[in-house]
């Protein structure tokens, strides 16, 4: 009886070792995948910005009078707008591709920023 109890608490104790090393496993992958969304989004506001100046560079070599100025904010608001749209699906695709059932992109797969973006 005492041989069943010991090997009982054998079996136990190996269970929650690999209890603990599959939550620690979890931990650093739902980390790492954190790491990799704000690199990305970094990323995305830098691509966002320098395109932004661009578009606003262009509106500012044309020659407004002031009562233009409502235009440049209707413009300005009209492209944050779009910005914040595309964003918001960007991080759609990004959260279905990193959490969805498909074996391509479970947990066990590989991932690189490379296959992130495509």
């Amino acid at each position: 009886m005492k041989d069943i109890i010991e090997q009982i608490i054998e079996i136990d104790s190996l269970a929650f070792e690999n209890k603990k090393k599959n939550e620690e496993y979890l931990k650093n992958k739902r980390q790492e995948y954190e790491n990799k969304l704000v690199e990305y989004r970094q990323s995305m506001f830098e691509n966002a910005k320098i395109e932004s100046e661009k578009i606003v560079s262009q509106i500012s070599d044309v020659d407004y009078n002031k009562s233009s100025e409502d235009k440049i904010t209707s413009i300005n608001s009209k492209i944050e707008k779009k910005y914040v749209q595309i964003e918001e699906d960007m991080v759609k695709i990004i959260f279905n591709k990193l959490f969805t059932k498909n074996t391509e992109y479970s947990l066990g797969a590989t991932h690189t920023l490379n296959t992130l973006e495509n």
